[in-house]
């Protein structure tokens, strides 16, 4: 959002330039999530959700200390 504003107000850049800018700026998270989604289909949604649970900081959820096969 910031670029194409930069670039109309300081370097004086054309419609077609702002355009292409806030296309470009827009391309690899589309691209990345294309293939984490294609990864995620891949896996096991169990140690996905599991994966997902353990990448929280320890200290933000202490009831999570230990893995819930263990208890």
């Amino acid at each position: 959002m910031a670029i194409p504003v930069l670039a109309v107000l300081e370097l004086d850049a054309s419609t077609a330039q702002v355009a292409w800018l806030t296309f470009l700026g827009q391309l690899p998270p589309a691209l990345l999530a294309l293939h984490a989604g294609a990864l995620g289909d891949r896996h096991s949604k169990w140690r996905q959700m599991i994966t997902a649970i353990w990448s929280v900081p320890r200290r933000w959820q202490p009831s999570l200390r230990r893995p819930p096969w263990t208890r």
